[in-house]
């Protein structure tokens, strides 16, 4: 009974919990949804506003996102908390307190003694070997996205270059059941099925290509619901065995370990993870012993971590701990209690610990550990860089992909004329791609949308001032589940206005971008918010003064696709080896596009999957066409191109093929088949047979220096 009451008022609560975009966080982590609601008041062009603003710190659940977990009593542990992994795109946990005089080596390969810390796909460029060093950390969780982006091919050479012989060791963070999207996928269904053959191909190409450390599994669970799939939590524990064998297989030095529910007794009824069997296929388990989510205290968590020790087979037990209040209170803990807690968790059996988040972490946390370690503490710095989608145009004016080196928040400032100019280059960017930009470029710094969106604000607010000064850069976490539901319409000035004002006073108080900014035609989601104010600041670049108004409409009429042209339709047709309608065909590319919110991702998910998935085989000609290059898995340039192009026209993709004679970095020249891609107005090369390559930037052959043989709707050889 008691249970039952837990559930319905937790269930009326999740209205208050946030939703989660993109990366997820390895923990039972629910952030709390940063959002803004502005009642601009001034009489503008007879529109009366009432003037009040409001600061909201949580949204209503969707019914999809990751924090719909099922929340259990624990009563083994007297336990009546819940938790659920958190998802994020920017930020990470860093921490690195040493609660103890000596800290074991990083880099040998026992787990007895970690010091760990999960890191975003942002948080690589943001994080520095010297915070990392000076706390002592031991091992950092990488995310390492197959679909979002960045993709883990340039998030993991990143973080390699950067710790290359410091001998902090390199955990690829993957994500297993949830979709980028924050749907649950049932592992036991088609799709899940299809998930696991995906996840073991990016697990063998991270062990084989990378020099990792090891390999951590997240959201490897069910959302609560385990105890309603006959055999769920054998299928759980037999992927995780698959992946085991797979990485050891390959590399028998990298570790496998997982993050885990640390629900005691109950956690295999309801996530379908077992510690005791599990144990059998992980090097060290990493229970998330978040105390704030539960509404728990020291006690519990050291009763929760000593009971996992106990059912653990002898394997390393790493406590992984949050470093702010709860997912609905964000409130950065004093690092003294994050110490309080690893001594807490070690005391009852722990091997370390693992520090959720980067992002979310008090900085004071690292110069207590490097003054516990006996080394001096450097002043954390922060990058604003980020990845992004596509490729760089230029180093310095660019929006697109790169990564670039740390700036101090606060010790670099732009100008208004330089505001004004990446603003253009964000509106020009979406008006191209049909999605925001991870960055863009400001003299030799890469500035992720969040900061960005802060600049922007902060220097409309100082123009309408009459202020022509400098406007200091600061980190800035990004929006952690956008809402939107404006309806089009033209947002006046004195609205415009207020709305900045509102969210630079939201992002200075929370450090993380508003999730939506109220006005009177509804709420505009965090995606609009950048590009309206990049509109506008862009105008006033141009003509020396603010617009009367802006005009907004939903997030997604800008991300709709261009109309396919009525002659490229022949594209979208099957040929002889281009069995784009079959069955096979139609269902792959439906699974992998099933995330995508535009052609671009589309594009991009398919391009990855056959790069990834498709061997490479040496003969000329077709030899299997597309549906028989799908199941012999392996192909010549001809072939993959078939595939890649089938699978772009059964997704609605116009795609086709280029005939070359083309110079290869070997140093030898061959004819070479690949594949050309419509994508948002223009034709893309793309070209599937080398690891090298991604969407549109082809790095195996000179495509400075070739002949053109010929473009084809049907390859005729």
């Amino acid at each position: 009974m008691k249970r039952h009451s837990l559930l319905v008022m937790l269930l009326v609560l999740g209205v208050a919990l946030l939703g989660i975009n993109n990366a997820f966080a390895t923990t039972a982590n629910q952030q709390a949804s940063a959002n803004f609601a502005t009642n601009n008041s001034s009489n503008v062009n007879e529109i009366n506003i009432q003037n009040t603003t409001k600061i909201q710190n949580t949204t209503a659940d969707n019914g999809t996102a990751v924090n719909n977990t099922v929340k259990n009593l624990v009563s083994t542990m007297n336990n009546t908390g819940s938790t659920t992994d958190s998802g994020n795109n920017s930020e990470g946990s860093n921490s690195s307190v040493a609660s103890q005089n000596k800290t074991e080596a990083a880099g040998d390969e026992n787990y007895s003694n970690v010091h760990g810390i999960w890191l975003s796909t942002d948080d690589v460029n943001k994080v520095t070997l010297d915070e990392l060093k000076n706390a002592g950390i031991t091992d950092i969780f990488v995310k390492a996205n197959r679909i979002s982006i960045p993709t883990y091919q340039s998030v993991l050479k990143t973080i390699l270059n950067k710790v290359e012989g410091s001998g902090i060791r390199v955990h690829a963070w993957i994500t297993c059941f949830v979709s980028s999207n924050g749907t649950w996928i049932d592992p036991q269904s088609t799709k899940g099925q299809n998930v696991m053959d995906q996840i073991i191909t990016e697990v063998t190409d991270i062990t084989t290509n990378y020099n990792i450390d090891g390999i951590h599994l997240d959201y490897v669970r069910y959302p609560g619901t385990a105890y309603k799939h006959q055999g769920g939590t054998d299928t759980i524990t037999a992927f995780v065995q698959r992946v085991y064998g797979t990485v050891k297989s390959i590399k028998p030095n990298v570790a496998v370990s997982a993050a885990l529910m640390p629900e005691g007794s109950v956690n295999a009824y309801y996530y379908g993870q077992n510690y005791t069997a599990l144990s059998q296929y992980l090097d060290f388990l990493v229970p998330m012993v978040y105390m704030g989510n539960y509404k728990e205290n020291m006690t519990w968590i050291g009763k929760a971590t000593a009971y996992i020790v106990n059912h653990a087979n002898g394997k390393p037990v790493v406590a992984g701990l949050q470093t702010y209040g709860s997912d609905s209170n964000l409130t950065v803990l004093p690092a003294s209690e994050i110490m309080k807690e690893i001594e807490t968790a070690e005391a009852n059996g722990s091997s370390g610990y693992a520090l959720f988040r980067y992002g979310w972490l008090d900085k004071a946390f690292f110069t207590a550990s490097s003054s516990t370690n006996s080394s001096s503490a450097d002043t954390s710095t922060n990058s604003t860089s980020s990845a992004t989608n596509t490729s760089s145009t230029n180093n310095t004016t660019s929006t697109g992909t790169s990564t670039g080196g740390s700036v101090v928040s606060g010790s670099v400032s732009f100008s208004v004329v330089q505001l004004c100019d990446a603003a253009s280059r964000v509106k020009a960017y979406v008006e191209s791609y049909k999605v925001l930009p991870n960055y863009v470029m400001i003299g030799s710094c890469q500035v992720g949308m969040p900061e960005f969106l802060r600049l922007l604000t902060v220097g409309l607010v100082q123009v309408n001032g009459g202020s022509s000064a400098s406007v200091c850069l600061k980190d800035e976490g990004a929006a952690l589940n956008p809402v939107d539901s404006v309806k089009s319409g033209n947002v006046y000035k004195s609205e415009y206005l207020s709305l900045a004002r509102s969210t630079v006073s939201f992002m200075d108080s929370h450090k993380v971008a508003p999730n939506y900014g109220s006005v009177s035609l509804g709420k505009i989601q965090y995606q609009s918010l950048v590009y309206m104010y990049s509109r506008i600041m862009s105008f006033y670049g141009v003509n020396k003064v603010l617009p009367n108004y802006a005009a907004i409409k939903p997030w997604t009429q800008y991300t709709k696709t261009t109309t396919i042209p009525a002659a490229l339709q022949k594209y979208l047709k099957p040929t002889a080896n281009c069995q784009s309608s079959n069955a096979k065909i139609t269902a792959l590319a439906s699974s992998l596009t099933s995330d995508s919110n535009s052609t671009y991702e589309k594009a991009e998910a398919i391009f990855n999957w056959v790069r990834d998935k498709i061997s490479y085989s040496f003969y000329d000609n077709t030899k299997y066409g597309a549906v028989g290059t799908l199941n012999a898995k392996t192909g010549n340039c001809c072939d993959h191109t078939h595939l890649l192009v089938a699978l772009a026209r059964a997704a609605g993709i116009p795609a086709r093929y280029e005939h070359g004679y083309c110079k290869f970095s070997s140093g030898k020249s061959y004819g070479h088949v690949w594949a050309q891609l419509y994508i948002n107005g223009k034709w893309y090369m793309v070209d599937a047979i080398s690891s090298r390559n991604s969407l549109g930037v082809i790095n195996n052959w000179n495509t400075n220096s070739w002949t053109l043989k010929g473009i084809y709707t049907e390859l005729p050889f």
